[in-house]
């Protein structure tokens, strides 16, 4: 490589020459081996040399045993054992000529100056060949500044100082020049580049300066500018696959072309093209360089190529929690493993075939192969269920479709597993008497899937799943008084609950209420006894509409004397056992309500009479109050149009189209066994006047259109004749139907 490329990487980026007044000779540096594998960790040897003679020595730059052999022709480079990956070891030729102009020349100022104080600035002068005839000047602006005449100096790399006092001169330049002086022709010169002042007045507390970008250009011909051309400019080639790459350059002037790189270096001396060829490229840093390498400046020229390797992942997987509680959050983590490059490479989630989250790896700059995990946080629903979610790895490493690897999908199964399970059972059960227990989960997800076992004293009693509610009821029955468990386990996939109950077992005979009908004012006995054996710590008791009468506390039966009265009649009396256990008591009971006998009261019909017009109907009850209930009979006036019927101890009379006929007293009599009662009722049957009243209507309307007529005849002809008939002995004066009679004469009014 060109001796300009290797100071370029020694002095932090600044382009340093050195330039001859006539044409130089090519360089001439051989590299033994130019192509070098090793093993980590092994030795390694390499030899540099030249075959010119002005040269000044020879060396190798390396961040491993660097080499310096002034005066020599040759360099060897040797590492016992390399332990370095980036060693980048470059051979150096330092050649002697006639004027060289310096190399680089910098000037420094201190970070802070203050105005009136004098403040030391240095124009450090690199690379010089005639030290005795160099001369270093400091400027402000175009004016020299007094007391920087003509320095010389024997090495070849020195600070020249001056001490300037800063004004208020904000943004001034100040600059440092040196010339080389052979004779009377003009001095070659070669100046830093300027430094722009900011000054600060006093009391404030810094001044900032800051220098401007420089690039030192030798007093020559306008040189040709890069001209390097790599077909194709981007690569996109997978690990372990063939790749080749053209580079090549118009100009004239080239002295040979290449290519820099860690796997299949190329040097084509004499040749304005090199074809950098690769059969299976298995290095994640190549980093392939084209370099041309030219007679005039710029003598060299380099053009990285741009190259992406890139590896399809070596898996994709999506990995889940075991268990996913609905509305809880969790992390689905998509792992992506062994894929580069990174920055190149998008992680997506997908819930079928709609995408919800997007992660890239731009800011990830390795080139080398990477695990990438990534967590999506996803929060549960009932309707999730079934989902499928699967983890998509993108290379997007162009234009087109990217390459694309996809997980397995996973099927989302969320569960709400965090009730505890109800139990729900008497904590005392009678023994050999059938018992109800339920046990219950609620919101249980998904429900078909929980299964539920209920076990007595260890001994499963029932198993139950595919519910579409999770519960369970079943009965069972004690054999014995000795307490017992019982538990409710209920599991879901691998989780599982329980719930479990103390059950007391007790015997309790039921209770016998005997009594019988008495009647009213009689006294009665109402008893209350059990059947079988009695259990000393119970007590028997009656309670009369729900209050103590007697009680006894062994197996002697409890007794109520009472005195019949009809008010007693229908309230009830209980008989009642009760067993005290350690935490409550239980209790049984009979019931039944007095009956008290009287003889029967007639209460219905209230009224005496009873009017009724013929033609009309009427109807009439009687009721009546006794023990047992009272038989109803009825003595009436004989008629076909009178019904009697007896429902819900109600007698009922219906007349349809009274009559005449009707007319008289009804006597209804109750009775029963212990005596009868007698309500009459006066059924009065009157005319009806309804046609009477119509044909009295009829007549009148009749004289008042016959007096009409006749009024109306009078006027017109003044005279009228009736026949004139015989008295009828059924009328009176007016003749019958069909008899003749005289002319009557009228008089017209």
């Amino acid at each position: 490589m060109e001796f300009g490329s290797l100071m370029r990487d020694m002095f932090l980026g600044l382009l340093c020459f050195a330039v001859t007044g006539a044409a130089s000779a090519v360089c001439d540096v051989n590299i033994d081996h130019s192509g070098v594998v090793v093993r980590f960790g092994d030795p390694v040897t390499a030899n540099c040399s030249t075959t010119r003679e002005d040269v000044l020595g020879a060396g190798w730059d390396s961040s491993v045993n660097p080499v310096n052999e002034p005066d020599s022709t040759t360099a060897f480079w040797n590492a016992s054992s390399l332990t370095v990956w980036d060693a980048k070891p470059k051979c150096l030729i330092n050649f002697n000529n006639e004027t060289e102009l310096p190399e680089c020349i910098f000037l420094f100022a201190p970070e802070f100056m203050k105005i009136d104080n004098g403040s030391n600035i240095k124009c450090l002068v690199l690379g010089e060949a005639s030290a005795q005839s160099l001369a270093v000047q400091f400027y402000k602006g175009d004016d020299q500044i007094a007391g920087s005449d003509n320095v010389t100096h024997n090495g070849t790399q020195f600070p020249v100082n001056a001490t300037i006092t800063f004004t208020k001169n904000h943004g001034v330049n100040y600059t440092c020049t040196a010339e080389l002086d052979f004779g009377p022709e003009a001095p070659i010169q070669n100046t830093s580049p300027p430094y722009a002042t900011s000054t600060i007045g006093p009391g404030e507390e810094k001044l900032n300066m800051s220098s401007l970008p420089y690039t030192m250009s030798p007093k020559a011909a306008a040189s040709p500018v890069c001209d390097v051309n790599i077909d194709p400019s981007r690569v996109v080639v997978r690990f372990g696959d063939p790749v080749t790459v053209d580079c090549s350059t118009t100009r004239e002037d080239v002295l040979g072309a290449g290519w820099e790189s860690s796997v299949n270096p190329v040097n084509e001396t004499n040749s304005k093209i090199a074809v950098w060829n690769v059969s299976s490229l298995t290095v994640w840093d190549a980093e392939p360089k084209c370099f041309i390498n030219c007679m005039n400046e710029p003598r060299q020229c380099v053009e990285k190529l741009d190259l992406v390797i890139y590896k399809y992942p070596e898996s994709v997987s999506l990995i889940a929690p075991e268990f996913m509680k609905i509305g809880v959050e969790s992390n689905i983590t998509c792992q992506v493993l062994d894929v580069a490059p990174a920055r190149y490479l998008s992680v997506k989630l997908y819930k079928g075939d709609e995408q919800l989250v997007n992660r890239s790896f731009t800011h990830n700059s390795t080139r080398f192969p990477v695990n990438e995990s990534v967590h999506f946080p996803v929060t549960p629903t009932r309707g999730d269920n079934g989902s499928e979610y699967t983890c998509v790895a993108e290379l997007q490493l162009g234009p087109g479709e990217p390459i694309k690897n996809a997980s397995l999908p996973f099927r989302m199964l969320p569960i709400d597993f965090e009730e505890q399970p109800i139990l729900n059972v008497s904590e005392n059960v009678e023994v050999n008497q059938p018992s109800t227990v339920r046990c219950e989960l609620k919101n249980a997800f998904p429900p078909e899937e929980v299964q539920v076992e209920l076990l007595i004293n260890n001994e499963i009693h029932t198993i139950r799943s595919n519910m579409d509610n999770v519960y369970v009821e079943e009965s069972f029955t004690l054999d014995s008084v000795e307490p017992a468990v019982i538990t409710c386990n209920v599991s879901l996939r691998s989780l599982s609950k329980s719930a479990s109950r103390n059950v007391q077992g007790y015997v309790l005979p039921e209770p016998t209420l005997h009594t019988e009908a008495v009647l009213v004012n009689q006294t009665g006995i109402v008893t209350c006894s059990v059947d079988g054996s009695f259990p000393a710590n119970a007590t028997q008791r009656l309670l009369l509409n729900g209050l103590i009468v007697n009680e006894t506390h062994n197996s002697t039966p409890a007794q109520y004397e009472f005195k019949a009265e009809k008010e007693l009649n229908g309230k009830m009396i209980t008989c009642e056992t009760e067993l005290k256990l350690a935490a409550t008591s239980v209790k049984k009971n009979q019931s039944i309500t007095f009956s008290v006998l009287y003889e029967p009261s007639v209460i219905n019909p209230a009224e005496e009479s009873v009017p009724v017009l013929k033609g009309d109907s009427v109807v009439f009850n009687c009721t009546a109050d006794g023990i047992p209930a009272p038989t109803y009979t009825w003595k009436h006036p004989e008629a076909d149009n009178v019904n009697i019927t007896t429902k819900d101890s109600v007698s009922t009379v219906t007349i349809t189209g009274a009559s005449s006929s009707n007319h008289g007293v009804y006597e209804c009599h109750a009775w029963n066994i212990h005596g009868n009662s007698t309500r009459k009722v006066t059924v009065e049957v009157t005319g009806n006047y309804t046609l009477l009243l119509t044909l009295v209507a009829v007549a009148a309307v009749a004289v008042v259109l016959l007096v009409s007529f006749v009024y109306k005849k009078k006027r017109t002809s003044g005279r009228y004749t009736f026949l004139p008939t015989n008295p009828s002995s059924a009328n009176g004066s007016v003749a019958e139907n069909g008899q003749t009679a005289e002319d009557i004469p009228l008089t017209t009014v």
